[in-house]
């Protein structure tokens, strides 16, 4: 999954993943708890400076003023075979940024 932001590194957002049921949808509030949700690990970050894309780890200087950023996470499900939904968590110290996403509807054969 990838998550961008056009002001700079959102460090401070935590990615969480779970099989959910399409039938009954988490709703966008209902954050749970973190031993219901598997975590997302951040595998990449990159940067736009100056139009080109950057690797955050190459930078040593603190970024100043807004910094396009995009991060890639990963995780792995298992599915059994059937319909399903993946659902996302977003949490984060910042007020107002937190949410679940329930919208992706998969089908394993």
């Amino acid at each position: 999954m990838k998550h961008s932001n056009v002001y700079g590194p959102c460090d401070f957002a935590k990615l969480f993943v779970r099989i959910g049921d399409p039938k009954k949808p988490t709703a966008f509030e209902e954050l749970g708890t973190d031993d219901e949700w598997q975590s997302m690990k951040l595998v990449e970050e990159l940067l736009s400076i100056d139009g080109e894309e950057v690797n955050r780890s190459s930078i040593s200087e603190p970024l100043y003023g807004e910094t396009p950023w995009e991060g890639t996470y990963e995780c792995e499900l298992v599915f059994k075979k059937g319909k399903h939904s993946i659902e996302i968590r977003l949490v984060s110290d910042e007020e107002g940024m937190y949410g679940v996403i329930s919208d992706w509807v998969v089908t394993v054969a």
